[in-house]
């Protein structure tokens, strides 16, 4: 799994630097990256993550989530350990999205406007 992962995050970085989007890349624990934009100060972490099937069985697949800095700030200030955040604030930090998402959320393309 962790080969896979190390793929979708380079793939990630390369379609950010087609965009000239400069993204920082971090490696966390054993499967996991955090891909940070300096510029807009926004976050995704990229991972092994479980999805339940229909019949309940449980399935690892590579996910992502952006994560709430200023949530993350706060509860780190307040003595949280990342164990807690996930476990105790985990809806109010991190919000699930497609590894295809990723590239959209951290590079954002700018507001076009309508000229009518």
């Amino acid at each position: 799994m962790r080969k896979l992962i190390e793929e979708v995050a380079s793939e990630i970085m390369a379609q950010a630097e087609e965009l000239g989007c400069e993204l920082s890349l971090k490696e966390v624990g054993e499967e996991g990256f955090l891909i940070c934009n300096d510029s807009n100060k926004k976050i995704a972490a990229l991972g092994a993550v479980y999805i339940k099937e229909d019949k309940g069985k449980k399935e690892r697949v590579v996910g992502a989530f952006s994560i709430n800095i200023h949530k993350y700030h706060w509860a780190e200030a307040e003595g949280f350990t990342e164990k807690q955040m996930i476990e105790q604030l985990n809806n109010e930090i991190f919000t699930l999205m497609g590894v295809d998402e990723v590239v959209d959320y951290l590079c954002p393309w700018p507001e076009q406007s309508d000229s009518k």
